[in-house]
């Protein structure tokens, strides 16, 4: 069994979490060894970037491929295999425990006050278990990291297509463009009977893992609600009351959740509209009326939204509504210039007829993305579309 067999069948009881899976396994020299056979094994194995020296009374030291390979040959050590490897050994180095946390070991060796060593020898239960390097626990902890997130990612997706339902009698078009792995834009639209239909955009503060948390919370809550049968003895104010009472109870004082809520009831044919610090919905048919929010967003009072009186808007053939969360209004191009209402204005008009809503919302996603150009996000960006 050669040495990167050991090493696999010694790191193989560990997970991937931790450092004993990635140490390297390189055998540990005496302190007598000739440089010229330290030479020619690095020379071997070009992978090995410094090896451990067992010193005097079991002391470790270090032998860096560097300080060998800028070390001069003097012509009387080539009668003496090279000459000692004593001046070259090194104590700068640290030490972990095997079983440790990637992201622990990271976190202590870049706290610590001091430059950071490059080299570290692993101990599992007192002995000598291998090598890893710095930037092997730097790579290993962004890539766990990445790998979180796009299984975050994967669990958010899952979650707002959950609400990908269709209506039969108008149309529903959504535009959902992330500027991070994981956000806090998020929408739902389901039907709540045979007469009644929701559709709901959320715009949660916050960036990231926090706000993608939030999410979560949301779409569990109308799932619980439509497994008991919770939305048929429910007026809407009741719903969204709900709602921001478990917000405000299950997320931090400093969160809150900007919403838009359409309630479709084909009993009377008209749309109850409640908009909670969203941005303003714009009712488009012989022109564009943009109605502004009448309510502060869930989450943070709630005695807030006890008694909601809804904005009701009659359905008519033709009519369109349109709304979007801030991140379309607030993008930004290079010199720091915001899209601004203005900018969504005059799309919006551009596009009033003769589109689709696919095609609605893709004319302004393009105008938006060409405006921002190289620009870096900050923030989501979603859009919904209905046509009755």
């Amino acid at each position: 069994m050669n040495k990167d067999q050991i090493g696999r069948v010694l790191s193989s009881g560990f997970l991937p979490s931790q450092v004993g899976a990635l140490a390297r396994y390189v055998e540990p020299i005496s302190v007598w060894e000739p440089l010229d056979t330290v030479r020619a094994s690095l020379a071997a194995d070009p992978s090995v970037q410094c090896i451990p020296v067992e010193a005097e009374q079991g002391l470790y030291r270090i032998l860096e491929r560097r300080r060998v390979a800028h070390h001069p040959r003097s012509a009387l050590s080539r009668f003496s295999g090279g000459g000692s490897i004593k001046p070259l050994l090194s104590s700068s180095f640290g030490v972990i425990d095997a079983r440790q946390s990637v992201e622990h070991a990271l976190n202590e060796i870049l706290s610590a006050q001091r430059e950071p060593y490059q080299h570290h020898l692993v101990f599992h239960r007192g002995r000598y278990f291998g090598v890893v390097q710095l930037s092997q626990l730097v790579r290993h902890a962004f890539g766990m990291r990445e790998d979180e997130l796009a299984r975050a990612r994967s669990i958010q997706q899952h979650l707002v297509h959950l609400g990908d339902w269709n209506p039969p009698d108008y149309s529903v078009e959504i535009l959902l463009d992330m500027a991070y792995e994981l956000g806090g834009d998020f929408y739902h639209r389901q039907p709540l009977s045979a007469d009644r239909d929701l559709v709901v955009c959320f715009d949660v503060s916050g960036k990231n893992i926090s706000a993608a948390l939030s999410t979560s919370l949301i779409s569990s809550f109308f799932s619980t609600l439509e497994i008991a049968h919770g939305f048929d003895d429910m007026g809407f104010g009741d719903i969204i009351a709900t709602l921001n009472t478990v917000l405000c109870r299950q997320t931090p004082p400093e969160l809150f959740v900007a919403a838009l809520f359409m309630f479709f009831d084909r009993r009377d044919d008209t749309l109850s509209v409640f908009n909670l610090g969203y941005s303003p919905l714009m009712v488009i048919e012989d022109g564009v009326e943009s109605i502004p929010p009448d309510y502060p967003p869930l989450g943070i009072d709630e005695e807030l939204h006890d008694d909601l009186q809804a904005r009701r808007i009659p359905r008519r053939p033709g009519l369109r509504l349109f709304s979007a969360s801030d991140g379309l209004a607030d993008a930004q191009n290079r010199y720091g210039e915001p899209y601004g209402d203005e900018g969504v204005l005059s799309v919006v008009t551009r596009n009033a007829t003769g589109t689709t809503g696919p095609q609605f919302l893709e004319e302004l996603h393009q105008d938006v993305r060409t405006f921002i150009g190289d620009a870096s996000r900050t923030d989501d960006i979603t859009m919904i579309v209905l046509d009755f």
